[in-house]
């Protein structure tokens, strides 16, 4: 196959240093040339195909899949009409993209981990006509679901605050820094009309709690990339706006080029 020459360069650099052999370089080269196929674009930037091709290098075969709770959908796209317990759209759409990079990258453990933290989400559970403990059993329900769904793949299904405990908390910190940055205004401002649609659907009308809450998703895209960053994993994604913040945490993304929203 054809191998960016320029980065089966920087590969060798990078097993080098690792005190890698060059048929171990060559074949986590062309193993990451093939991932990038099966990825969207947001894969393919000189910068992130190295991250991806460095965590496959170092041995890396784990991945984490972040998935909505099971939110209602018409036509593929969420309309927060219903709160439901069997696996969701997003989280089958990553299985079955994930699955078909199983035959390039033996051995991928996929776990994904639902966002039971967004019951703590108000104006969700309001557009949902559900209570806060409701949706909690709702996502336990799902998790179990999702699990039942991949066992036979080897694959694991948890609620994201069980496998990142600290992952609340860290997107409070980052999301106050964000709010008082003020090189990053426009860029909020910027993603707050992307995400308008979606609030509409929420009921979410008023500037000021649409600016908040896009903020708030911000910080959980960079802290979720810090924490895949530090553990040495993969992030699977699907498309968002929300893309471009994995880039400030380091991660390495694979991108599932599906829009849900």
């Amino acid at each position: 196959m054809n191998v960016d020459k320029r980065f089966a360069k920087a590969m060798r650099q990078e097993g080098r240093g690792l005190g890698l052999d060059a048929d171990a370089v060559a074949s986590a080269t062309e193993m990451t040339e093939r991932v990038l196929v099966a990825c969207g674009d947001h894969s393919k930037s000189r910068q992130m195909k190295l991250r991806i091709g460095k965590s496959i290098l170092a041995g890396n075969r784990t991945v984490w899949a972040p998935a909505c709770p099971d939110y209602s959908h018409v036509d593929g796209k969420y309309d927060f009409r219903e709160l439901r317990g069997g696996v969701s759209l997003l989280a089958q759409l990553h299985i079955e993209f994930l699955h078909g990079l199983t035959a390039e990258v033996p051995g991928l453990l996929v776990k994904v981990l639902v966002a039971d933290h967004e019951a703590d989400d108000p104006h969700l559970c309001r557009a949902l006509s559900i209570s806060r403990d409701e949706f909690g059993a709702r996502v336990e329900e799902s998790v179990a679901a999702t699990a039942s769904a991949i066992e036979g793949l080897g694959w694991q299904a948890l609620k994201m605050t069980d496998e990142l405990p600290e992952l609340v908390a860290r997107e409070g910190e980052i999301a106050k820094r964000m709010a008082q940055d003020e090189g990053l205004a426009a860029r909020i401002t910027t993603d707050v009309l992307s995400r308008a649609e979606m609030y509409q659907r929420l009921g979410v009308s008023d500037e000021a709690t649409m600016r908040e809450r896009t903020i708030a998703t911000a910080a959980q895209y960079v802290a979720l990339g810090e924490f895949a960053t530090e553990a040495g994993v993969l992030v699977c994604n699907h498309t968002t706006v929300n893309l471009a913040w994995y880039k400030e945490s380091g991660a390495a993304l694979l991108h599932n080029a599906v829009s849900i929203y």
